[in-house]
């Protein structure tokens, strides 16, 4: 993820309060945080006719800032005025005693400093003679360098040779947006800046504090403690258009949004968050509680409806010149965009539909990052509210962790224990199960939120023994009965949990008879738990679809659905797979694919759409992408948006 850093347009309104101003000399100093305009620069100041006997005092724990001012000072003095001023720090050793004549610059230990320093903003300094000793310092080390720089501006006069002060003193004060800021009774000086995502750069609404909301400079943390209060800067939201500010029990307020929406967040908590609360409460001395908890949307688009994306299926599956173009996203964690811009350098296009697959062949939601899961989720909010179609899958991991091949979606589970444990409430494999289940059920069900429709494909070629939840593990078949009941078990967990934006779609692969497969229809779980369905084709030759089996006419007849390709793929090592892109180009490419789907629908076939496979099934490898997508009956993106109330 490329470092964020927070568009923020701070407008700080810079007041000056002057209190009976005298001046010894014309100039107006511009420190660019800080510009002057002084009323009354020709009347004389008193003159420290003594400055010689002056010893410089810092604080012994002060900022670098004010250790630069304190050296501006004495170097200004002794080119000026050519008298060399001793330099101390406020520490006062036992036995001890602090100097009657000093020129205190920016936090010491002094009364004088203290009475003084009062009140003073991050902006704000002072300039006053208390008694023998001249403070000189600000509410932080900036505006100490800023007090130090304007003194020798205005307060020493190099053609007389001399130094002066200001009778009644000076004060520079900042008019800030809020006059005082605390956080269910505790002052927010009091608080730390923390970012759940070490990408965030919190520098800006750290400058937005002090310089714009109230004069208050609060540290950034890097890593929270326990003993502190914070107010964390969380991404992680889960609804693309939606951010806000919330005080939870433990007195941390958070300031959150989406991967879309999180800059919004932190511009409207350095401005219009805190005139909302001073126009709520009738006051600028704010004190925030769960009261003011606030809620806010960016601009949102409109989604098409299950309904109205079931309807647009139906229709392109009766169609038998028409067929929508998809591709699985690319695996290990990578996120929409990568495969939508690569399908896009490759055909010119952007598909009509992408897959996703949950587990461990795509996102990986269980080894994503919080921040990654709303990167995700905003990137697919996002095409779809530009028309695009999502369908998902997971390549579930084995719960027994009898996996084979270094893959976790593969090995068997076992007899029939084994199936009537993992479907056992409660027990060993159905709560390993389940809490994989429970991970998606998240993702899906932020996808709903977002008012997303997806196309479910659970379970996909369980006719086969592709993964441990096939119908065949090793030389034994399980019985129907059992996938089917996996899948019924799952179609309730989820809407248990008020998941309804789901089209679930039954997909087992095709099958022409050959060892390791069952008849397409061998765990279809019933007609009331299934809204379309499709085969996954994964093909070593050009030849029909079906061959002899005609398990996608079966599909469609003895279920009565709406059909699709709902995977296609080459199969590894057969002759239609090259070893480069130029040798795949040779082999079986995007015109080839064309005729071969034109072959098809000449035979009578209807799909609704097709789904490519990632990797050296994508577009990008098989190459002539333009050729593709220029057919008239492939539907891109630019061609369903329309038909979906999008683009």
């Amino acid at each position: 993820m490329l470092k964020r850093r927070f568009n923020l347009f701070i407008c700080a309104a810079m007041l000056m309060l002057s209190l009976c101003l005298t001046s010894c000399s014309l100039f107006v100093t511009n420190t660019g945080r800080f510009e002057f305009e002084d009323e009354d620069k020709n009347t004389k100041g008193i003159v420290i006719s003594d400055i010689s006997e002056y010893t410089v005092v810092r604080g012994d724990l002060c900022s670098d800032e004010e250790k630069a001012a304190l050296v501006t000072f004495r170097e200004t003095v002794m080119k000026n005025l050519g008298i060399t001023l001793p330099a101390l720090t406020d520490w006062i050793g036992e036995g001890q005693e602090e100097r009657e004549k000093e020129i205190l610059i920016g936090e010491t230990n002094r009364e004088e400093s203290i009475e003084a320093r009062e009140g003073l903003g991050y902006n704000d300094f002072v300039i006053k003679k208390v008694g023998t000793k001249l403070v000189i310092a600000g509410g932080s080390g900036v505006s100490t360098q800023a007090a130090v720089d304007y003194f020798v501006e205005n307060y020493i006069d190099i053609y007389q040779s001399t130094l002066c002060y200001p009778e009644s003193g000076y004060k520079y004060v900042q008019e800030y947006l809020i006059s005082s800021i605390s956080i269910d009774g505790t002052p927010i000086s009091e608080y730390k800046l923390y970012a759940n995502d070490p990408e965030i750069d919190l520098t800006e609404v750290q400058t937005a504090l002090s310089d714009s909301v109230a004069g208050v400079y609060i540290e950034i943390a890097e890593t929270p403690d326990e003993y502190s209060k914070y107010i964390v800067f969380d991404n992680t939201d889960l609804v693309a258009s939606r951010y806000g500010t919330e005080l939870e029990d433990n007195g941390n307020l958070y300031v959150y949004g989406s991967y879309d929406s999180f800059d919004t967040a932190v511009e409207y908590f350095c401005g219009a968050y805190f005139e909302e609360l001073a126009a709520e409460k009738g006051t600028r001395d704010i004190d925030i509680t769960w009261h003011d908890d606030k809620t806010k949307e960016v601009g949102k688009n409109e989604i098409y409806t299950k309904e109205a994306l079931m309807e647009l299926l139906g229709e392109v599956y009766a169609d038998r010149d028409s067929i929508i173009l998809g591709e699985m996203i690319s695996g290990s964690q990578s996120m929409p965009s990568y495969t939508l811009e690569n399908f896009y350098n490759a055909t010119g296009k952007y598909p009509a539909m992408i897959g996703i697959d949950l587990a461990g062949y795509g996102l990986q939601l269980g080894e994503m990052s919080s921040a990654d899961w709303s990167h995700a989720i905003c990137e697919l909010v996002d095409y779809a509210a530009d028309g695009g179609i999502i369908t998902a899958t997971a390549h579930f991991e084995n719960p027994t962790g009898n996996w084979t091949l270094g893959d976790k979606s593969r090995g068997i589970l076992g007899g029939e224990d084994k199936w009537e444990e993992l479907l056992t409430e409660g027990s060993e494999l159905n709560l390993k199960f389940k809490y994989e289940l429970s991970s998606y059920a998240a993702f899906l069900k932020a996808l709903d939120d977002n008012e997303v429709p997806v196309l479910w494909r659970p379970l996909h070629e369980s006719n086969s023994n592709s993964f441990w939840y096939g119908a065949i593990q090793d030389d034994t078949t399980v019985g129907a009965e059992y996938l089917k009941r996996l899948w019924i078990y799952i179609y309730e967990y989820y809407a248990s949990l008020g998941i309804d934006n789901l089209i679930w779609v039954y997909s087992p692969v095709v099958t022409n008879g050959e060892a390791g497969t069952m008849p397409v229809m061998y765990a279809y779980p019933g007609d009331e738990y299934v809204d379309m369905v499709g085969c996954d084709w994964i093909t070593a030759d050009e030849s029909e679809l079906d061959g002899s089996g005609k398990s996608y006419e079966t599909l469609i007849n003895e279920s009565g659905k709406i059909g699709a390709l709902t995977e296609f793929g080459l199969r590894s090592g057969s002759e239609l797979v090259g070893n480069t892109r130029e040798d795949q180009l040779t082999r079986f490419n995007g015109t080839d694919l064309a005729e071969m789907l034109t072959e098809l629908r000449s035979k009578g076939y209807s799909f609704a759409y097709i789904l490519l496979k990632n990797g050296t099934n994508s577009i990008t490898w098989l190459g002539d992408g333009e050729y593709l997508v220029g057919e008239e009956m492939i539907l891109t993106l630019d061609d369903i948006a329309p038909r979906l109330g999008a683009g």
